[in-house]
């Protein structure tokens, strides 16, 4: 008897560890009932700026994680009752839905104005790149278009505009094109909007260099 009692105590106190934390490690965490109000807010925010940006197509990615897992984390850190760390990566996440659900806004509208060109021949694309006039007005509208919203205001570490030293090791590593048409970290390909040609995003990076030396 004494055996069975005890086996049902450590049942019980498992399933209270699944309600708090959502389960096993399959399972997305559940935010704590116990939680502060302003770590509740701040993690509903971010939840509903998230989804709606996944919701647009266009969800952040920094470091190895994208916004949805860094969510989790956060729900984790409150959880574990380190709610300055919650409330700081809620706002990171709040604020990165927001701007993915700005972009993919640019994206649509930007979609139907750059289509012409990006079913423009290869020939005629090489006859624009050799025009350095024309490339470089065509840089400056593309990355207005496309890129202006990030790299404006430097958000989730992109160089700013005219950034000399952000943009010095960049341009030395020599692969400012590769990673603007493929994308790297929280930078989706071509700016998230696959509609522009691979010409029409070498003019913008090379609008943002000329810009930046």
């Amino acid at each position: 008897m004494k055996h069975k009692c005890l086996l049902a105590v450590t049942l019980a106190v498992g399933l209270v560890g699944c309600a708090t934390t959502g389960g096993g490690s399959g399972e997305k965490p559940t935010l704590s009932s116990s939680a502060k109000p302003e770590t509740k807010a701040a993690i509903t925010a971010a939840e509903t700026a998230n989804n709606a940006a996944k919701a647009a197509g266009f969800e952040w990615f920094w470091g190895t994680k994208s916004a949805s897992k860094h969510l989790e984390d956060a729900i984790k850190a409150a959880n574990k009752g380190d709610d300055a760390a919650a409330v700081k990566l809620a706002k990171k996440i709040e604020l990165a839905g927001i701007e993915g659900q700005k972009q993919a806004e640019v994206a649509k509208t930007a979609g139907p104005k750059f289509a012409q060109s990006a079913a423009k021949p290869a020939k005629t694309a090489s006859k624009t790149a050799a025009t350095p006039t024309k490339s470089g007005d065509n840089g400056s509208k593309v990355y207005s278009s496309a890129c202006a919203t990030c790299h404006d205001a430097g958000i989730a570490g992109s160089p700013k505009l005219g950034d000399k030293a952000a943009w010095v090791p960049r341009i030395a590593a020599g692969k400012m094109y590769e990673v603007a048409l493929k994308g790297k970290g929280g930078m989706p390909a071509k700016g998230g909007n696959p509609s522009l040609s691979d010409a029409d995003v070498k003019a913008a990076v090379d609008y943002m260099v000329a810009s930046s030396k």
